[in-house]
């Protein structure tokens, strides 16, 4: 891939305001990153990888875990490390997408479009200043089809295995990364070398599952499940559509509900994008490309709204539908220059005025974008300097004392921000019952207890009948105490 100035630029441009907005605000943190963290913790201590609460880490892929280990073994810290990573993964996709983008359109200015929309895009931002892993599997899911395509027009062993390389880390980064393998497989078999076909598909698809089928024999082993147990989801498609829409509407101005001018600011650049993808698909020289490049994100879209019908999922936020986002910015700017072309066909007047409207359109998603970058840097920042983290004597007194063997908690995710160790669930309804529903092999336990009301309910005499608990350390927001059992 021969790199130009513009791609260069707009890549740097793009690893450098995560850069800048993660140190100016704070980084935030969700649950996926939490689990993650927790697992690279279990991996660098030698032990068995757990989530926050303790349990085996089987519900996401290994990769993430490994890199943030990696990054903590250097000693960078695991924000450090995620930051860096993001950095990196936002650089390469802006780059991977204005090379891809001169395939489909021959003007220069679409692929500049296309890497400053990724630059400027909010929520992709805003993704990338968080501790998740789907920063890191959009480089890895894009590298691979740009791969995989480049390899259909002029094959090269180099490419196929770059292909398949990729695409195995974007399984191992998230486990919707099956779509991309099955995306390219087919892709591959239509358009590869027809007398290396068969031997060209059966490698990839080796090479970029047999990983993954490493790790998910490893999660039946421990687990009995392939990718860890999860309920059935409560949300029927038509719903989990419905919430698709809103969080790639609301992906373009940052605000939950923003009214007429971000509804049609949405539909214009998902109908530019859609407009782009037929025109490519009307021209006979780019037909070919035109299905690599739509294939993933209609598979993509169609998988995550059955699955979220099917099985529980997060919320289908920006987060989840981030490889849709990145798409859109991919393809709006080719529709664009689909319609300039067609413009100019039809009425003499029509180009010089849609290109007016689109440059109004432009600065309208930027005015949007720039006042939500503002506002997401603002709610991340008041976070990281008001939140419990900071002005919890009792969080800063783990830190810094982190406490060995089984820890129970009526809070893990509060005693994983600070010490990245997993704890076991104690739930504060009907402490007492769970606490004694707990194997005799489990006391004497350390259990951190936060809420310091709660530590005076549980310190009463109805539970030292039953239980023997003594207060190892006490803070102003919790105590460190350790129970027993009392004999009958």
């Amino acid at each position: 891939m021969r790199l130009e100035f513009p791609q260069i630029a707009l890549g740097i441009a793009g690893a450098a305001l995560v850069l800048w907005t993660t140190s100016a605000s704070g980084f935030a943190m969700v649950q996926l990153g939490m689990h993650n963290a927790v697992a690279a913790e279990c991996l660098l201590r030698g032990e068995e990888w757990q989530t926050v609460r303790g349990e085996a880490f089987a519900h996401w892929p290994p990769l993430f875990v490994v890199l943030l280990a990696a990054g903590r073994a250097l000693g960078a810290s695991y924000e450090t490390t995620a930051r860096l990573l993001n950095a990196v993964s936002l650089l390469a996709t802006v780059m991977l997408a204005m090379h891809w983008s001169r395939r489909f359109a021959a003007a220069r200015w679409v692929g500049w479009v296309v890497g400053a929309g990724l630059v400027f895009q909010p929520s992709l931002l805003a993704i990338h200043g968080t501790l998740a892993s789907e920063p890191l599997f959009l480089p890895l899911v894009l590298g691979s089809l740009v791969a995989g395509q480049a390899h259909a027009e002029r094959p090269r062993p180099a490419l196929l295995v770059l292909a398949t390389l990729l695409a195995a880390l974007a399984c191992l980064q998230r486990y919707v990364g099956v779509v991309d393998v099955f995306v390219l497989a087919a892709l591959g078999f239509w358009s590869w070398p027809e007398r290396t076909r068969w031997r060209d598909t059966t490698l990839f698809l080796v090479g970029s599952l047999a990983p993954l089928g490493g790790w998910l024999a490893r999660n039946f082993v421990l687990t009995g499940s392939l990718t860890g147990t999860r309920p059935p989801s409560d949300i029927e498609f038509d719903q989990n559509l419905l919430d698709g829409w809103s969080a790639i509407r609301t992906s373009w101005t940052g605000a939950t509900d923003d009214g007429w001018l971000g509804t049609a600011l949405a539909l214009a650049t998902i109908l530019l994008a859609l407009v782009g993808g037929l025109s490519m698909l009307l021209t006979p020289q780019r037909r070919r490309i035109a299905l690599w490049a739509l294939a993933f994100p209609a598979a993509y879209a169609s998988f995550l709204l059955g699955l979220a019908s099917w099985i529980w999922l997060d919320p289908l936020d920006a987060r989840l539908l981030s490889p849709l986002i990145v798409w859109t910015c991919l393809l709006a700017p080719v529709g664009l220059h689909a319609w300039l072309e067609r413009a100019a066909t039809l009425r003499p007047w029509l180009r010089p005025v849609s290109i007016a409207v689109a440059a109004a359109g432009a600065l309208a998603l930027l005015s949007k974008g720039s006042v939500a970058i503002h506002d997401r840097m603002e709610a991340v920042r008041v976070v990281a300097s008001e939140g419990v983290a900071r002005s919890s004597e009792f969080l800063r007194w783990l830190a810094e004392h982190p406490l060995e063997g089984t820890v129970h908690s009526n809070a893990p995710e509060a005693y994983a921000l600070a010490t990245w160790r997993p704890a076991q669930l104690v739930p504060t309804r009907h402490v007492v019952e769970a606490l004694l529903a707990l194997p005799e092999s489990a006391f004497p336990m350390q259990l951190v207890w936060f809420d310091p009301k709660g530590t005076t309910t549980l310190l009463g005499k109805p539970v030292r009948k039953r239980l023997s608990i003594e207060v190892e350390r006490e803070f102003p927001d919790g105590a460190i105490l350790e129970v027993r059992r009392r004999q009958p």
